[in-house]
């Protein structure tokens, strides 16, 4: 298993680590739309729908670019 140390870089480490903080954020907060979405669902709720519907794109959109430069790092 790779630790953390074998990146050598602490700067690069701190990166990757905030990078990493981010991505879950963006996953917690597009997890939070979700139920939301599924609550308005039930409720026939079409404009709340739509509106977390939309939220969700964006979330997603974010994690990917997170996800990506992750990978950038880790290269």
């Amino acid at each position: 298993m790779t630790s953390w140390e074998d990146y050598g870089d602490p700067l690069m480490t701190d990166r990757i680590h905030s990078l990493l903080i981010a991505h879950s954020q963006k996953v917690s907060l597009a997890v939070h739309a979700l139920k939301s979405s599924a609550e308005a669902w039930q409720q026939g709720d079409i404009d709340i729908l739509e509106k977390r519907v939309d939220e969700l794109g964006g979330l997603e959109e974010e994690a990917d670019a997170l996800r990506r430069s992750i990978a950038r790092e880790l290269a």
